[in-house]
């Protein structure tokens, strides 16, 4: 017997052996037939795997588990199906060398691309001494392994929370005992986990909660009476140094089979609870600031309009206590219906949607606009009140509206007084129209005797030789010369009063101003026996950017000033550039006499209109005391200003400061002097002797000035028709007109009886007159020479008449118009 698994067939016949032959090959077969049921509908995976590695078989379990089909398995290589490629060849060895596998942790690919956590168990099937194949039992753990990772990453996840909450988390048996806390319990409490562990958890509390805690404790596990588990309950933790601070707690039960545990989460409530002492007494003050606003009425509402505030403005101005609007009321209640209804009305057009009751005042609120509007109060006696009242939306933190605020001030008294102030200030403009309306009347009733008198006084002063008459008759052109200076001057004033008086910004040369002043007050010096001195300090602009006629003017104001109070000594002119290389260059005139001077307290009175130093240099020396005020309010509308200093007993000094513009790319003159005044100031003007040959329509009803105009008009060879009002120059004009022979011009008085020069002349232009109309008016004010050429006019003069202008604005007018009818 060669060992003891086999058997020895000496002792059996022939047929015994048939017998037990026949009956081993049914067992065998029936065992084979046995593995081969286990091995395909096996609750494990099976797969035998060649010494090569090739897969030689596989059950059901198995290829449904990783997904494959019979051929996409069987024959594959073992490593096709293995996600760890490095321990293949280490598995293969051992199978190889028939070692057995016992749990072998592998992880296999599945056909869809995922991976299941598998062990793996082998032995070994030998035949005849020869590896055949290893048998191997696939067991899967993906779900175990998943459910595992899951745990982990559970635990870490809870750890993290834990470590990195801000809340402190306590947790402790049902002894009360601490079993853990997180970090920020910690750092809340002072304690480490280390010494504070196992220890009650009224360590944590001052008294009486932990007296009370412990018996809380026992009561909740003895009846379930949940006084210890809650949310946001508020209480007193202690902390190790010994201080208090209050806490939100909240606490939960934890059950885990045996387990009994308790948690708690800690919020440090400190800065809170100061932020609600602050917004307390915020409140408190706000309140009472509100209560204190008397003048005002503020009055707050839900969003639906129901009143939740009612200050004591509200009380005053209204009448209503405050019991009685807050909770039961409306601002409707004390709103001027008709009012509601017409604002109501408007926003429905404006908003392209019905509003009506209290969205009327809140829509606009409601959407985030703000919005003042004056509305009628009526208060509970009845009585209206008229208030301008503002309305915005109140809203919570999160920006949701949760009421309206409206605060109202009582503007009844305010809107009294701007009506009176509108009836003041028509009043006013009613008055001042009335002064503009008697300053142009007496402007015309002046200047047309002054037309005749000074027109011939120049007429007879041409034909007189007797001396005593020359000097009556200059006396009488002089005197009249002044009177028209006064009546300018007082229509001057009345201009930059009313704002009409406009200045220009143009080219124009200092120097050259300079030699015109200096050229026309010489005269006057020479008359009064002084010598006037006038000189550039330094160098100057050859032009500025200026008005150089309203510069003339001041300039001869305040030089004649200085002639008519200088002594005995002189009167100095001087001209300078001061800051010529800023951004604001300026340009100096410095006016000098050496006359009576100024006491301080006349100096406040010094550029008041109709005021001189004192009563009696109007005795003295005459004039209107508004040369000055006029000169002062053009320099500041030249962009400057006029400054004196005065010494009683040794004359004065009159400083002209006005901009010059931009002097980028101006010449600069080096050295100006007086070569370049005029020499020829004693010179008389020659008289245009310019002949007319044209047909004048003289329309004038004052027969002093039609002798007068007709005269000069007819010496200067022009054929003249009179017309004594307005109706019979229309008629004139178109009855020439239509006849063939129209007039070359229409010299037309503007204020005439019947039908005035204004209505004629925009009637002649109805009728489609194309000829020229010369408006002759005495009316001097700013506005006259625009409302005449509105009218239709082509040109203007005033009266006094000017001969050389008049006969000049014919001549022009006349050619003009021959030159048009020639064409």
């Amino acid at each position: 017997m060669k060992n003891s698994n086999c058997y020895e067939f000496n002792e059996l016949s022939v047929t015994e052996l048939d017998f037990h032959s026949t009956r081993d090959q049914q067992r065998r077969a029936q065992s084979e037939k046995e593995l081969d049921d286990f091995f395909e509908n096996g609750a494990v995976g099976m797969h035998w795997v060649g010494p090569d590695g090739i897969i030689l078989r596989a059950n059901r379990y198995e290829l449904e588990l990783l997904g494959y089909t019979h051929e996409e398995y069987v024959g594959h290589h073992i490593a096709e199906f293995h996600a760890d490629q490095n321990v293949i060849n280490d598995i293969l060895k051992r199978l190889v060398d028939g070692e057995t596998l016992n749990n072998f942790p592998a992880r296999l690919r599945c056909k869809n691309g995922s991976i299941k956590h598998v062990v793996i168990n082998s032995n070994v099937y030998w035949k005849n001494g020869e590896f055949k194949h290893t048998r191997c039992f696939t067991h899967d753990l993906t779900a175990t392994r998943i459910a595992e990772q899951g745990f982990l990453a559970s635990e870490a996840r809870m750890s993290a929370i834990l470590n990195s909450a801000i809340d402190a988390i306590v947790t402790i048996d049902t002894h009360g005992r601490i079993e853990s806390l997180n970090p920020a319990a910690e750092r809340m409490f002072g304690y480490t986990a280390k010494e504070i562990q196992g220890t009650n958890v009224n360590r944590l509390m001052p008294s009486p909660f932990s007296e009370n805690h412990d018996g809380y404790l026992a009561n909740y596990l003895k009846t379930g009476q949940k006084k210890i588990i809650g949310i946001g309950r508020e209480v007193v933790g202690l902390r190790k140094d010994g201080t208090t601070f209050p806490v939100e707690l909240a606490v939960s039960e934890v059950r885990l089979g045996d387990l009994h545990l308790f948690t708690g989460i800690v919020r440090d409530i400190s800065e809170r609870k100061q932020s609600e002492r602050a917004l307390e007494a915020a409140n408190a003050k706000l309140a009472g600031v509100v209560d204190a606003a008397t003048q005002v009425s503020i009055i707050a509402t839900d969003v639906d309009g129901t009143i939740t505030l009612f200050n004591t403005g509200a009380v005053q101005m209204l009448g209503y206590e405050a019991a009685e609007m807050i909770g039961v009321s409306t601002p409707e209640i004390f709103h001027l219906e008709s009012e509601v209804v017409r604002r109501g009305e408007e926003l429905s057009l404006e908003l392209g949607r019905n509003v009506s009751g209290f969205e009327v005042f809140v829509a606009y609120a409601r959407e985030g606009q703000f919005e003042r509007r004056e509305w009628t109060y009526v208060r509970k006696d009845g009585h209206k009140v008229t208030v301008n009242l503002v309305i915005t939306a109140i809203r919570n933190s999160d920006g949701k509206i949760n009421g309206f605020l409206g605060v109202a001030e009582d503007v009844t008294e305010r809107k009294r007084q701007d009506a009176a102030l509108q009836a003041a200030k028509e009043a006013a403009e009613s008055a001042n129209r009335a002064k503009s309306e008697f300053l142009a009347n007496m402007s015309h009733e002046i200047r047309t005797p002054m037309t005749a008198i000074l027109g011939y006084s120049e007429l007879v002063l041409d034909n007189v030789s007797d001396q005593e008459n020359i000097d009556a008759l200059k006396t009488v052109q002089q005197s009249g010369e002044h009177l028209l200076g006064i009546i300018n001057d007082i229509l001057d004033l009345s201009k930059i009063d009313s704002g009409k008086l406009s200045v220009e910004r143009i080219k124009c040369s200092p120097t050259q101003l300079v030699s015109e002043v200096a050229a026309l007050m010489r005269v006057r010096c020479n008359e009064k026996g002084l010598p006037l001195e006038v000189q550039f300090d330094g160098r100057m602009p050859a032009t500025i950017q200026s008005d150089p006629t309203r510069l003339k003017q001041i300039l001869i104001n305040l030089v004649s000033n200085a002639i008519k109070f200088a002594e005995d000594n002189k009167v100095g002119l001087t001209a300078s550039l001061l800051d010529a290389e800023g951004d604001e260059p300026k340009i100096q005139f410095t006016i000098i006499d050496s006359g009576i001077g100024l006491r301080e307290e006349q100096m406040t009175r010094l550029f008041k209109p109709f005021e001189q130093a004192d009563n009696s240099t109007t005795r003295v020396y005459g004039g209107t005391g508004l040369g000055l005020t006029i000169s002062k309010r053009l320099a500041i509308q030249l962009g400057g200003d006029i400054t004196a200093k005065s010494t009683f007993g040794e004359g004065s000094t009159f400083i002209v400061t006005l901009e010059t513009g931009s002097l980028d790319g101006v010449q600069m003159l080096d050295n100006p002097t007086e070569t370049l005044f005029s020499k020829s100031s004693k010179k008389k003007l020659a008289v245009n002797t310019k002949k007319l040959d044209c047909h004048v329509l003289l329309a004038e009803d004052d027969t002093v000035n039609q002798r007068l105009i007709t005269f000069l008009l007819k010496k200067a060879g022009a054929v003249v028709t009179l017309a004594a009002n307005g109706q019979i120059a229309y008629d004139l004009a178109l009855a020439a007109r239509d006849a063939g022979n129209p007039f070359d011009v229409i010299l037309m008085d503007m204020q005439m009886p019947v039908m005035d020069g204004y209505h004629a002349t925009g009637k002649l232009r109805e009728a489609a007159y194309s000829g020229p109309i010369i408006a002759l008016t005495a009316h001097a004010m700013s506005a006259d020479r625009d409302k005449c050429l509105n009218a239709g006019c082509d040109d203007y003069t005033t009266k006094p008449i000017d001969q050389t202008k008049l006969i000049k604005l014919v001549a022009e007018q006349a050619e003009h118009q021959q030159s048009q009818l020639s064409r």
